[in-house]
């Protein structure tokens, strides 16, 4: 059985040209898919609907600041910023919610945020992955939109170590 690729939609994105594999990727996890492009002074999230919105825009939290990764928040509420030493989350104001530093270790290894929707009122919650202290070992945290450590866990099989 041959499987036949048919183009589903075309979209003119202002100011993308080919730069697609350094600063942006695709989110599929909704309904409609979306385009988070990383631009030098900011993360913009665009929808792929029948036509291409902005959505949101989250400032850098240092003006024209590098960024190992960014991530938005599935209700477009805030993004969280990686550079080379922490997470910082920002509102789409740009004023800072919280930061998590990663201690002395690289930036390099760690790079991992994830949401979720928990408790009675299903808030979100941001779940990293961060710098345990010991070699070969990472400790995943659940914040609240505050930056309060809610729960955390180190990984004892160095799976992701």
């Amino acid at each position: 059985m041959a499987i036949t690729p048919r183009l589903v939609a075309k979209y003119r994105i202002p100011g993308i040209r080919h730069a697609l594999p350094d600063r942006g990727r695709f989110d599929r996890s909704g309904p409609i898919p979306r385009l988070l492009l990383k631009e030098p002074d900011a993360l913009r999230v665009y929808e792929l609907g029948e036509d291409i919105e902005l959505l949101a825009e989250f400032p850098r939290p240092t003006p024209q600041g590098s960024s190992v990764n960014d991530w938005a928040a599935p209700d477009l509420s805030f993004a969280v910023f990686q550079d080379e030493t922490s997470y910082t989350a920002v509102h789409r104001d740009g004023s800072r919610m919280w930061r998590q530093s990663f201690g002395a270790w690289t930036a390099s290894r760690w790079g991992h945020v994830g949401f979720a929707m928990a408790g009675p009122y299903r808030e979100t919650q941001v779940l990293l992955r961060l710098p345990s202290g010991t070699v070969g070992k990472s400790l995943f945290a659940a914040l609240d939109t505050a930056g309060n450590v809610l729960a955390s866990v180190v990984d004892k099989s160095g799976m992701w170590g």
